[in-house]
């Protein structure tokens, strides 16, 4: 569930990163013509200007924002991780306790099975 909300989140950044380096390409190009033309002001060049700077003023806030939740994603794989580790120490530990507990019951009943067998030849 982690590693799919990561996936995602990731795939979503790399398209964000493709459409804002699509914006600064149309930036450059727009950058090269003047907003003065024949000693007027191209209203319309003043317009897409400003549009693309919004555009790409949006992709660096969206950008920040996935960012920040892949962060959040990443410290929650981290915490269950060090989570997963410690039930995993806490099984081995319990099949230890286990383990030690059916040699002492194995021991057990040998001794009695021991002391039943020399009842027996009495």
């Amino acid at each position: 569930l982690v590693d799919t909300k990561r996936e995602k989140v990731q795939s979503f950044l790399d398209n964000l990163e493709h459409a804002i380096h699509d914006v600064e390409k149309q930036l450059q190009d727009h950058s090269q013509t003047s907003a003065l033309q024949g000693g007027k002001i191209n209203i319309s060049h003043a317009r897409k200007k400003r549009r693309l700077d919004e555009e790409y003023e949006q992709f660096l806030s969206k950008i920040e924002l996935k960012r920040d939740e892949f962060h959040t994603i990443d410290e929650e794989a981290k915490r269950l991780q060090i989570q997963n580790a410690a039930v995993n120490d806490e099984m081995r530990r319990l099949e230890k306790s286990l383990v030690e507990l059916l040699v002492e019951q194995q021991k057990a009943l040998l001794s009695i099975a021991s002391r039943g067998e020399g009842g027996d030849s009495s």
